[in-house]
């Protein structure tokens, strides 16, 4: 179970992505001094920066190499890829230190994908970024983060094809509507989680709450790496929780989804084998 620093760079994109959070989307940069003095607050031995779009700052390479020089053995970023469509400053930013990579996806195809970023032309630079990506000869881990909206439902079984062709080691897929029900996307996550096992690639969950996932815990991200997500979810417990066998360990639903689904499409679990083992992970 890895464990990461997460340090915000500000909010600074070059997508308008539809279902970006306002909060997020305005944060300013943060300052160059306050991550670096992050940095050496260690509570960890592996970093990840995220944003905002981490790649349009002109010290994101200085940064990659003080985490590396902080002796961090596993240095991430998150992004939506575009500027790896330059080779030259992919190979830098390696060559800097960074070897993980969460790049996100809203569609299969430039027509969804750029509605869904708010930019134009940027379906073209990310699967181009992710295309020199699987060609550079430095070792690297690449997770394609999928963010779920009510636009890309009916497309999402396409994105993770897409995905899996994009040379993908890791899929995420991650609950981003809060006018979407997240029960009504059940389905859905069962194709594409057996589409991505098929293929021998590890697929995993976030924002859906175990009643919702019942049948598919074990590819919850939040078992795996904590409740605290990127971007950061608020979450609040409905009146029926206590009767849920995973009610000490779940933090319940994303608060955005409580007034517009209300409480009826969240019953409690019962007890059972796999609620026996992935409670036993906390136990241990």
């Amino acid at each position: 179970m890895i464990r990461y620093k997460k340090i915000f760079l500000g909010g600074e994109c070059n997508n308008d992505c539809l279902h970006c959070p306002p909060a997020h989307k305005n944060s300013p940069p943060a300052d160059y001094r306050s991550i670096e003095k992050a940095l050496k607050e260690r509570e960890s031995d592996s970093v990840v920066f995220y944003g905002g779009e981490p790649t349009l700052r002109n010290d994101l390479l200085p940064l990659v190499a003080e985490a590396r020089g902080e002796k961090y053995r596993r240095i991430k970023i998150v992004t939506n890829g575009r500027a790896f469509s330059n080779r030259h400053y992919l190979d830098r930013l390696m060559t800097s230190g960074c070897s993980l990579f969460e790049i996100s996806l809203w569609g299969s195809n430039q027509n969804l994908h750029d509605h869904l970023s708010g930019a134009p032309g940027s379906f073209w630079e990310t699967m181009t970024g992710l295309g020199n990506l699987s060609e550079v000869p430095h070792e690297k881990f690449v997770c394609i983060r999928i963010p779920i909206c009510r636009e890309n439902t009916p497309d999402l079984e396409n994105t993770v094809v897409t995905a899996l062709n994009s040379g993908a080691h890791r899929i995420v897929l991650s609950l981003q509507d809060r006018n979407l029900p997240p029960e009504s996307l059940v389905g859905h996550l069962s194709n594409c989680i057996n589409i991505s096992i098929f293929n021998r690639v590890w697929i995993l969950t976030e924002g859906f709450p175990f009643c919702c996932m019942q049948g598919l815990e074990q590819h919850m991200s939040e078992i795996y790496s904590g409740w605290d997500t990127i971007p950061p979810r608020t979450y609040r417990k409905k009146r029926q929780c206590s009767d849920c066998t995973y009610d000490k360990i779940c933090h319940g639903v994303d608060s955005r989804f409580v007034h517009p689904v209300g409480q009826r499409d969240f019953p409690p679990v019962k007890a059972g084998g796999v609620a026996d083992r992935i409670k036993a992970l906390y136990d241990s």
